[in-house]
């Protein structure tokens, strides 16, 4: 009457769990993150890294560029961002020196210092798809959403919602 058989849920006790195939599945997952992370910084970094270093690429730093301030005391996926808010040259009329707008103030940054994001936009021009960008912007804002909406409420007024 009561030797019916228990229905089987499909998870495996905890006790019969081996701690081999754990360990082996945790590295397995390590590795994988450390090989996106180098890729990443290998590929795109580095390539945003050398076109910047281009001298045509500095010349066209303009007011209101995002850019990542390079920073040697932290990797290149920390280093903050900031946005360009006036440009000076020397007196050869090559572009020197830029006043950023950075979370922790504002800074004047030599040019071989700052990187120019894939995307810039001057503060005059209107967004093309504006409705777009901001309906794709929830998934930018994820990880540094103050310092990011600070940088581009100006360009995005319809962030200040």
């Amino acid at each position: 009457m009561f030797l019916q058989q228990l229905p089987s849920s499909g998870i495996s006790d905890i006790n019969s769990v081996d701690s081999k195939l754990l360990s082996r599945r945790e590295k397995y997952r390590q590795r994988i993150k450390d090989n996106l992370r180098n890729r990443s910084r290998s590929e795109y970094l580095e390539q945003l890294r050398q076109h910047a270093l281009k001298r045509d690429v500095l010349q066209k730093l303009s007011v209101g560029d995002v850019v990542l301030e390079e920073d040697i005391n932290k990797q290149r996926i920390h280093w903050p961002l900031a946005k360009i808010i006036d440009i000076f040259s020397g007196r050869d009329n090559v572009v020197r020196l830029a006043k950023v707008n950075t979370d922790n103030g504002i800074f004047l940054r030599p040019i071989q210092r700052l990187f120019p994001l894939e995307i810039s936009q001057s503060e005059d021009d209107p967004l093309p798809g504006g409705d777009l960008l901001l309906s794709s912007l929830p998934t930018l804002l994820l990880d540094r959403s103050d310092h990011l909406r600070m940088l581009l409420l100006p360009m995005c007024p319809g962030l200040s919602e």
